[in-house]
């Protein structure tokens, strides 16, 4: 679900001013999920805010959010207003 790049590949990829980033995936079932747990429990912004936390913590620039599931259209429209 969630992958934090090495250390080394931050500290190399930063030298030359490349921005890393760490991948957040839900896929299949289980992706699903565990969108609809976030969402019905009111987490969007608490998952949010903790990934934050993460990418601060490791020095890394931001994420990757792949989602590779099955989706209603409503938790699409979701999706997408979420990542504005």
């Amino acid at each position: 679900m969630v992958t934090i790049p090495p250390p080394g590949w931050i500290t190399a990829a930063h030298k030359h001013g490349v921005k890393v980033l760490g991948t957040f995936t839900l896929k299949s079932e289980e992706g699903a999920k565990a969108i609809n747990k976030i969402k019905g429990a009111g987490l969007v912004a608490n998952v949010a805010s903790q990934l934050a936390r993460v990418a601060a913590l490791h020095r890394f620039d931001g994420w990757l959010v792949r989602i590779a599931t099955s989706m209603v259209s409503a938790l699409f429209s979701w999706a997408l207003q979420e990542s504005n």
